[in-house]
């Protein structure tokens, strides 16, 4: 992870080094989500549609 983040530290605050990548990473979590209702059919996926999560759902209520 330090490759990463130099600064990373297991217990430590990554939010604000994150924070300006949560756009993109909601933008990558729908083209996935997009690619597999194309592709896979309908939700819920299933362990065979991988990688997949949803919690970008989440993360867009909170913000």
């Amino acid at each position: 992870m330090t490759a990463y983040l130099p600064d990373y530290e297991k217990s430590g605050d990554v939010y604000a080094q994150l924070s300006e990548h949560t756009a993109d990473a909601l933008r990558n979590a729908k083209r996935v989500e997009q690619y597999h209702l194309q592709n896979s059919g309908n939700k819920p996926f299933g362990i065979a549609v991988n990688p997949f999560t949803d919690i970008y759902q989440l993360v867009e209520s909170l913000l």
